[in-house]
């Protein structure tokens, strides 16, 4: 937890705001709060797909946007949606201990 709370450090000092969660249910109940009821966009992301954050999103009134679950025969333009929604969630492939992503 040291190692992981070292990262949440750099990250904050490179301007980032960090939440550590012990579960993904709590992580989600974050994100679900955190969305109020704006539009969300996703980029690619198992993480949040994993955890069923879409639905949950749709399910509580939120405009969402995942290319992953809308193909783009049914809307082309969902790219571009999801840039432009009010919360763009996404996930980082690594990130060090002196918060580089």
């Amino acid at each position: 937890m040291a190692d992981l709370q070292k990262t949440a450090q750099a990250l904050e000092a490179r301007g980032f705001s960090v939440r550590i969660f012990s579960t993904g249910k709590q992580a989600k109940q974050a994100v679900l709060a955190l969305s109020g009821s704006g539009s969300v966009g996703f980029g690619g992301s198992v993480t949040l797909d994993s955890l069923n954050i879409y639905e949950a999103l749709r399910a509580q009134g939120n405009e969402a946007f995942f290319a992953w679950k809308t193909p783009l025969s049914a809307d082309p333009d969902v790219y571009r949606k999801a840039m432009f929604s009010d919360l763009y969630l996404s996930s980082a492939n690594a990130i060090t201990e002196t918060g580089e992503i």
